[in-house]
């Protein structure tokens, strides 16, 4: 039998820096209110399980292949019928968020910052820049290749995974009836939008109400690391630049003279097995990169690729100078236009043959 349960307001996070504002939000707004939290942050050690207060279900839909059809059986036995006021998610750039809003039956929508796909999504800028995509045909034949063991370029090896995934992600759900929204149409269904970005322009072409979260950072004191470099990681794999790691600090040392603070992304993994320089430090953390240069200050100088933390901390006020690294054969040209319009300096560089170099 269905259990029919009713909140005031429903919200899922999906990354930590998506829990930090929830917990945010719900400190200034929902304090007393009847509220259901789900933590849908898919990191090895918990299992791809998305959890519910008060329930524990095996359901996360933002994982590999072979741990989406477990989450999809799982939902054929899902007997919960969740109903709230507003639902809180990040929307378009999470896939579990975008199950969700099919599920709960909601009043209105509020969207929740997620970094740089957020902020592209809804900049003004994106429409003259937007990425351009293959053919599914295509993907499929890049993806045989793939299976074939042929060498893929950096922008074919991810066009071949993700285009397959979504694929028969979407078809299996549809036999549950869920049809995934794409992000024009979750746009105009929002009613609100809570940020932590002060950005203009960004939300001007579109109707819902933003509401700006200013104090999420009013209470940091900023502490400058003179004579300092940090290079704020990613998912490297994903973006296709793992093969030039060495490389790339060799460069960035060369170009500033300094020993390197290394803060890699949680979702970075065999790092050990990677030999770096001396001049290069990884700092492990067990928190956001924002709540460790709280407590621990911020480098003098901070480099990125397309880092959302740059955003953040520009969003904040940071002192540092901030820079990054433009690729001049990728297809980011949006972030690109994005970081450009905020005032972050690039450093042009190119690749070749696994070697990283720039290009004055």
């Amino acid at each position: 039998m269905t259990k029919i349960i009713k909140y005031d307001a429903v919200f899922i996070y999906e990354t930590d820096f998506q829990k930090n504002i929830v917990h945010h939000i719900i400190d200034i707004y929902y304090k007393n209110k009847n509220i259901l939290v789900i933590n849908a942050i898919n990191y090895p050690d918990n299992n791809s399980k998305l959890i519910l207060d008060g329930y524990n279900y095996n359901l996360n839909f933002n994982v590999p292949l072979k741990y989406f059809f477990k989450s999809f059986f799982n939902l054929l036995r899902f007997k919960l019928h969740i109903k709230t006021e507003v639902l809180f998610a990040s929307f378009v750039t999470g896939m579990n968020s975008k199950v969700w809003e099919q599920i709960i039956q909601y009043e209105k929508l509020a969207m929740i910052d997620d970094g740089l796909g957020t902020v592209l999504e809804l900049s003004s800028n994106n429409e003259k820049t937007a990425r351009s995509s293959i053919s599914f045909f295509m993907k499929i034949i890049l993806f045989a290749k793939r299976l074939c063991g042929f060498k893929l370029a950096r922008d074919e090896k991810i066009e071949s995974h993700l285009g397959i995934q979504m694929f028969v992600e979407n078809l299996f759900l549809r036999i549950k009836g869920i049809k995934i929204k794409d992000n024009k149409k979750i746009l105009s269904s929002l009613s609100y939008y809570y940020s932590i970005y002060n950005f203009e322009n960004i939300t001007l072409k579109h109707n819902f109400k933003t509401v700006f979260l200013k104090d999420y950072y009013s209470y940091h004191e900023e502490k400058l690391l003179s004579g300092t470099v940090g290079f704020i990681g990613q998912e490297l794999n994903s973006l296709g630049y793992q093969d030039f790691r060495v490389s790339l600090f060799e460069k960035l040392y060369k170009k500033f003279m300094t020993e390197i603070y290394y803060y890699p992304h949680p979702r970075e993994k065999k790092l050990e097995d990677i030999v770096l320089p001396d001049y290069v430090k990884i700092i492990k953390k067990n928190e956001t990169i924002d709540e460790y240069f709280k407590k621990n200050g911020t480098p003098e100088i901070l480099v990125t690729i397309c880092s959302t933390t740059i955003l953040n901390l520009l969003s904040a006020g940071t002192k540092s100078k901030c820079f990054y690294l433009k690729d001049i054969n990728t297809k980011y040209n949006s972030a690109y236009v994005l970081f450009d319009a905020v005032g972050i300096k690039s450093l042009n560089f190119s690749v070749r043959q696994s070697e990283f170099y720039f290009i004055d």
